[in-house]
């Protein structure tokens, strides 16, 4: 008992190692896919087979009389007949190959032999039903197969994982490619000399990174004491990368409404200074004349 628990224990080891391999992202795409559409699987072979079964039918009644009439067609042509419509397996074996394979010899049978409207029957039977019902078919296992590689967590996890380990590994090789004083460190102007190198621009632009402004470019990066670090470097890239998102645009939208709160009071305020300082204004006015009429009287009543 004890062996068989370290033997399962040992098992899910090497399943959650077999996780990491990133050759085997296609396979558990595969196999997660394969499980998603079993039911798509089981509908589609049921919705073909009735339409195979009815077309099937159908031709081995209309064609059962040429088959057996001796008089009409030659033993070799009755005989071909017989094998693609003799009975009902025949009939839908037959159905099958016209669906999904080849359809031009069955339908050359007909034409040369029997009659013209039935060659025009299975061309449009190919093209309603062995190209675009197949084609829908097609379309929606295609169509699960990405929802199911969407949809992993785990996946998408172990993939996002691996992005940010790939970054890291190219924002270091650059920083050993252009560190030329060796202290770890770029300072403004060994950053704007290396990001002046056209190839280095090329590679940053293939990760959609556009150095066009490189002063503006190292002030994003840098923390504010004048030099970039690994660190500093690998954390401004990643946040540079690629267009704005909503995210961002949402934060940037937050800050703005913020923003224009309090300009709109800091201008209400000015306004009601505004306001103080016209009212104050009058009433010195008003106070000043009062005292000037007051002392004209007081200076003519004095002999």
């Amino acid at each position: 008992m004890l062996l068989r628990i370290l033997c399962l224990l040992r098992l899910s080891r090497m399943a959650r190692l077999v996780k990491n391999v990133q050759a085997l992202d296609t396979l558990q795409i595969l196999v997660l896919s394969i499980k998603a559409c079993v039911s798509i699987g089981v509908w589609s072979g049921c919705a073909l087979m009735g339409i195979m079964t009815m077309v099937g039918i159908f031709l081995n009644g209309q064609l059962a009389d040429y088959i057996t009439d001796e008089a009409g067609l030659d033993y070799e042509t009755r005989s071909s007949l017989y094998s693609y419509f003799g009975s009902y397996t025949r009939s839908l074996l037959t159905m099958f190959e016209i669906t999904l394979g080849n359809f031009v010899p069955v339908c050359r049978l007909l034409l040369e032999n029997v009659n013209e409207g039935y060659a025009a029957l299975i061309c449009i039977y190919k093209f309603l039903v062995g190209f675009a019902v197949v084609k829908v078919i097609s379309g929606v296992f295609l169509h699960e197969t990405f929802r199911v590689a969407g949809a992993d967590d785990e996946l998408m996890v172990v993939q996002k994982t691996r992005a940010v380990h790939r970054h890291i590994n190219k924002m270091m090789r650059l920083m050993t490619l252009t560190d030329t004083s060796g202290n770890g460190m770029l300072d403004r102007s060994e950053f704007i000399k290396v990001m002046k190198d056209p190839t280095i621009k090329t590679w940053l632009a293939a990760m959609d990174i556009e150095v066009d402004d490189i002063g503006r470019l190292f002030d994003c990066i840098d923390n504010g004491d004048g030099n970039v670090t690994a660190e500093e470097l690998i954390r401004g890239v990643s946040k540079l990368r690629g267009s704005a998102r909503s995210i961002d645009m949402r934060v940037m939208l937050s800050r703005t409404t913020k923003v224009l709160t309090r300009v709109d009071a800091v201008a209400s305020a000015v306004e009601q200074l505004r306001e103080a300082a016209s009212k104050n204004a009058l009433l010195w006015q008003d106070s000043g004349g009062h005292d000037h009429r007051e002392e004209t009287k007081e200076a003519g009543n004095v002999p």
